[in-house]
């Protein structure tokens, strides 16, 4: 493994400017299907990391002298306009901090630590096929209203910039067995931050397939991440989801990084609560 340098500037400036909020790649409301007329979905869902290693700018894994401690919890509700649109928020509270890094790097402590609201989403779902095979596009915005504190000076909640995404998403239920597949495929479209950065487009995907054990027992595979000039990272995501009763589930999972490019490295352990009505 390639080792962190304490003195290096541009290690300290690499490590912050990837200890955001809105890295996370985090799957909202699920896949192709849209709500019927009235019915809204919302879920509260918290992912914690905590993690030493990092994906360097080659794809190796290097470790530093520090940990980096996260814990981002977010708000997702979606309403359905009519049986073929959606629209929906979502509302990210982020902690994040490295432990030590201050006394390794010679780094305020208090800039290596941040709390707040992260990064406004906005989405809107529109469904084109509505058979056996069921394709919806969805289209979506991130808007920075969480405090910015660019890097190398300090860990910030906000990358600083407009987000646009232009998502296709094809599903399908695998009758007659009790499992569904869907694929998710899309363009992020990134705007220039407040400091002149402009960072490089995006493409989005997830692909995941999901089996019924019993009505209110559900297990699901995952992959999903994102790949750009810049940033990269690749999850796959064993998720458990339980029915408590109709409208109530609770959903536990483990993101595993298997490859990435200027990004954590290690699990990422959530576990969430959505209710429909």
């Amino acid at each position: 493994m390639n080792t962190f340098t304490p003195h290096s500037n541009s290690w300290i400036k690499f490590l912050l400017a990837i200890a955001l909020c809105a890295f996370l790649p985090h799957t909202a409301y699920a896949g192709a299907w849209t709500l019927q007329k009235g019915q809204m979905w919302s879920k509260l869902n918290l992912l914690v990391q905590s993690t030493s290693e990092h994906y360097l700018e080659n794809g190796d894994i290097g470790e530093f002298p520090a940990t980096y401690k996260s814990n981002q919890l977010f708000f997702d509700v979606f309403y359905g306009i009519n049986d073929r649109v959606d629209v929906g928020l979502q509302i990210p509270y982020c902690g994040n901090k490295f432990v030590d890094i201050a006394s390794a790097v010679g780094l305020p402590e208090e800039n290596a630590k941040e709390s707040g609201i992260g990064d406004l989403r906005g989405y809107t779902k529109i469904n084109l096929v509505q058979q056996a095979i069921v394709a919806t596009l969805k289209l979506g915005f991130k808007a920075p209203i969480g405090e910015y504190r660019p890097a190398p000076e300090a860990i910030s909640v906000s990358e600083g910039q407009w987000d646009f995404d232009v998502i296709f998403q094809i599903g399908g239920s695998l009758y007659p067995a009790p499992m569904y597949a869907n694929i998710d495929l899309g363009y992020r479209l990134r705007q220039e931050n407040e400091t002149g950065y402009d960072p490089p487009e995006e493409l989005i995907y997830n692909a995941e397939i999901g089996y019924s054990v019993t009505d209110k027992f559900l297990l699901a595979l995952k992959l999903e991440g994102i790949h750009g000039d810049d940033r990269r990272t690749t999850y796959v995501v064993p998720t458990v989801l339980i029915g408590l009763n109709q409208n109530l589930s609770i959903e536990t999972s483990m993101r595993m990084t298997i490859s990435g490019r200027k990004a954590f490295a290690g699990n990422i352990w959530a576990v969430g609560i959505s209710y429909a009505k």
